[in-house]
């Protein structure tokens, strides 16, 4: 019987050489043959020279950042498709939506828990459906916490920045228009964004101005409180925006997988 990786290339872009030949070799052990670039300008001479299955990438390099990487794999064709998880020490949600936005699939936190990365690169690297890959990542550590926020309706990074703004907001909330200037993120469909933490609850409009405001009754006080103290914890944030990102988290509510 085959090891996970059998067959498949991995293309890691580290500058550091003793973080990248620890990975390397671990993830050689699963059966992956990894090709190491110490900078993101080598690492995209070897995308057209290997085609690898999957790239891991750090963001902060020098002469080429991991985003500038990102931007410059994704704009060319044949190359896009490739998954690309960022391997990083940079843990704040604007740096990690700017990831996402530009192209990133899978997102890992240093320091590095290898469980949590062997798991991302299987299921990045496979082409079953998502039904039948998606128990590769359910049961890491903080997919019950994540799962749990997802479940409140609070499914994306923006959504969970939207409602932790109102919250600092107090009993008083902000008009629509002034929602934007609290933000931390950037934010595409904010109207949408609003209307479905509303279905779910978690806020109210009322007057003129229409104010938003958290919504005292439900508990959701003490749920907006809990989900800000999940995403200052690597493990359940790492968790949250890989299950949100792929689908893996929406499947498990769909199918009642924490029930």
């Amino acid at each position: 019987m085959g090891t996970a990786g059998e067959g498949k290339r991995i293309l890691y872009i580290e500058d550091e050489p003793e973080m990248a030949r620890l990975v390397a070799l671990m993830l050689e052990a699963e059966g992956y043959a990894v090709i190491e670039a110490q900078r993101g300008t080598r690492g995209l001479d070897f995308l057209y020279e290997s085609f690898p299955h999957l790239v891991l990438l750090d963001l902060r390099m020098t002469v080429m950042s991991g985003y500038e990487f990102l931007e410059a794999m994704k704009a060319q064709s044949g190359l896009r498709e490739i998954p690309v998880i960022c391997v990083t020490g940079l843990s704040g949600l604007d740096k990690i939506q700017e990831a996402f936005l530009r192209g990133a699939d899978g997102y890992v936190i240093k320091p590095i828990e290898f469980d949590f990365l062997a798991a991302m690169v299987a299921f990045l690297s496979s082409r079953e459906r998502l039904e039948e890959k998606a128990g590769l990542l359910l049961p890491l550590a903080g997919m019950r916490e994540a799962a749990m926020m997802a479940g409140y309706g609070v499914d994306s990074l923006e959504k969970a920045d939207v409602l932790l703004a109102l919250e600092d907001e107090g009993e008083e909330g902000c008009a629509f228009h002034e929602l934007p200037s609290r933000l931390l993120l950037r934010h595409e469909g904010l109207e949408a964004e609003v209307r479905g933490l509303m279905e779910a609850g978690a806020l109210l409009q009322s007057g003129e101005e229409m104010r938003l405001r958290l919504n005292a009754e439900g508990g959701w006080r003490a749920r907006s409180a809990e989900i800000r103290r999940l995403l200052r914890d690597k493990v359940p944030l790492q968790a949250f925006v890989n299950g949100a990102y792929t689908g893996v988290l929406a499947h498990a509510l769909s199918v009642g997988y924490f029930d």
